[in-house]
């Protein structure tokens, strides 16, 4: 290989870093521009992620209108409704959510937390027998258990 070809594949590995950097400096403004035209559920997740739990139940319900037999956009609404102190309709949630996909595990830990919080005790123990009934070695319903006594 001529010494001319390895100078210059030399010097394009160690200017890589600098102009991928350059690139993404100059693509971040219409990265975060782009996010505006990004499909509804990354929307509802983002904003979900973002701790702004009232633009999360709206973006959901829209989506939910559209395919109301999703688990994952029935999960979201549960937990942006549990945040916004909504317990009882985050609850029936969550419940739908475990009709779509009985395996939902995330739902029995939320479901027994709700229940912990509401001092309903022993809805909470059924909650975490039937979690364990999904998984036994799934780490936060034991949490959750641990954290009743």
């Amino acid at each position: 290989m001529p010494e001319s070809r390895i100078l210059s594949k030399t010097l394009f590995v160690k200017k890589t870093p600098f102009v991928l950097g350059f690139l993404v400096m100059l693509l971040a403004p219409a990265m975060s521009w782009a996010q505006s035209g990004a499909p509804l559920d990354v929307k509802a997740d983002s904003v979900l992620k973002a701790g702004n739990f009232e633009r999360a139940v709206e973006l959901y319900d829209k989506l939910l209108a559209k395919s109301p037999d999703d688990e994952m956009y029935m999960r979201g609404r549960g937990y942006a409704k549990m945040k916004l102190h909504q317990t009882p309709e985050g609850i029936a949630d969550y419940k739908r959510a475990i009709e779509l996909n009985p395996k939902c595990i995330n739902c029995f830990v939320q479901l027994t937390a709700a229940h912990v919080g509401m001092g309903d005790i022993e809805n909470a123990k059924a909650y975490i027998a039937k979690g364990k009934m999904v998984d036994s070695t799934h780490v936060e319903i034991h949490l959750v258990e641990a954290a009743m006594y």
